[in-house]
Formats: structure tokens, sequence, C-alpha cells
């Protein structure tokens, strides 16, 4: 079975010499592999992000071999973020350090393999229901989780939820990798934090369920209440089987 895709993405709130927009929406349909993602840097995303961005891609895309699916998706996270590393590495100007997350998808019917770093999010949409797949790798995830404490005098936990804690890019990584099975009607939602942060998960299953004929309308509605909401750089996708 195919899959089919929609997707809507737009700058959103951002002004300034930084107004662009550092998400991405990939796809390698021969591959049947699919992304979204996000550059993250400081002042609003550093220097070389969409070039990292880019580069994260090509390397996980390029080493991907759908016969060996979960291995090739494994070595090809390390490796994408093994050359970030040594991307940034001459520019001493921590402006030009960038990372990224992403959340990458590779569904064969009637299986599902995700990989993922960072804040985008993943979810299925099954029967009316929406369900995360992914765990966000964010402060503010790892104090809902009992992890960590809320810091003293800053009860705000929606401040957390843009502070990550993973990207590819910084540090070490310790990509979450997730299988599933899937429904003839299912739908994998995807986003990234422009959304999710903004965006309830009750006021997305609502949408996906009234625009369940017409997918590219849904998604136009989630970016509208996003951007409306303050938000930036937002990022929709849907991928489901073809009837």
């Amino acid at each position: 079975m195919n899959f089919l895709y929609h997707w809507k993405t737009e700058v959103g709130n951002t002004f300034g010499p930084w107004m662009y927009n550092d998400d991405r929406v990939f796809f390698t349909p021969e591959k049947s592999l699919f992304a979204i993602a996000d550059g993250d840097g400081p002042t609003y995303g550093g220097y070389y992000e969409p070039i990292t961005i880019d580069l994260v891609w090509e390397t996980i895309s390029g080493i991907f071999n759908p016969e060996h699916a979960l291995d090739s998706l494994t070595h090809g996270f390390q490796l994408a973020h093994e050359k970030s590393l040594a991307f940034i590495e001459p520019y001493p100007d921590p402006l030009s350090h960038t990372a990224t997350a992403i959340t990458v998808i590779h569904p064969v019917w009637p299986d599902l393999l995700i990989g993922h770093v960072g804040t985008c999010r993943a979810y299925l949409f099954r029967a009316g229901s929406l369900l995360q797949i992914t765990e966000d790798h964010t402060v503010a995830a790892q104090i809902q989780r009992g992890e960590v404490s809320l810091p003293p005098g800053n009860p705000d936990i929606s401040f957390y939820q843009g502070i990550a804690t993973q990207l590819l890019g910084v540090a070490t990584i310790n990509p979450k990798f997730y299988a599933l099975r899937l429904a003839a009607d299912d739908r994998i939602f995807l986003c990234s934090d422009g959304v999710h942060r903004k965006v309830t998960d009750a006021e997305i299953t609502a949408v996906l369920t009234e625009h369940t004929p017409e997918p590219e309308r849904g998604l136009d509605l989630l970016v509208t209440l996003a951007r409306e909401r303050g938000s930036r750089s937002i990022t929709t996708a849907l991928i489901y089987p073809a009837r």
C-alpha cells in the first residue's frame, strides 16, 4: 500500500534580521522516508542553520537502506550528529553554532518505524483519538516525568518546553526509535514545537477529525492557530495510507 502526504510550513511571527523559517519538511518517496526538522541555535538560530539542517537530512536519507531500516536509520542519526559537530567546529563564534531536532518516519505497510531526537513530535491519529508517539527531549518533559525538579521561583513549566536536552550537533545524543503496526485508517501527524507549544492535543484532535476528508484544510487551520498565538517557524505534516 502506498502512502499519501500533505504538509504546511511558514515563518510565523518572526521579525528582524532572522526572519526566515528554520523548519524543514523532507521527503524521499523512493525510500518511503519522511521527516520534519527544526533548526535550533542562539538568537533565532545560528548563521549556518539552514546548511546544517540540510546536511542532517542528506546524511540520514543518503545512508538509509529500507532492507536494513533500523540499523541504517540508527547509523544515519549518529553520522548526522558527528557531521554537524564537525561542521561547526572551525567556527569559534557561538552565534554560528547550530543544532537540529528531527523526527524521521519510514512507513512500509503495515509497519511504521520512527527515529527521533529533539523537540518535534510524531502522533498517531486513530479512530478519532490522538496518541503522541515520540518523547520530547526537553527540560519540561524531564520535569513532567519526575526526572528533575521544577526550579524554585519559576513555577511556569511552559518556559522549559523550549529548552532541548538532546539535539543533533550538541554534545552527546541518545536517539529514540519506535516501531508500530498501522491500521488502514491511521494517520501519522508530525509537527514542530511551533505547533505543539501553541495548539493543544485536544485542538489538534478536533481539527483532524473535522477535516478528515480535506487534510490540507486541517493543516492550514493548525498553522493559523499557532501563528495567531505568537508562534514562529510553524510546520505540520500528515502521512497516511492511500485507499
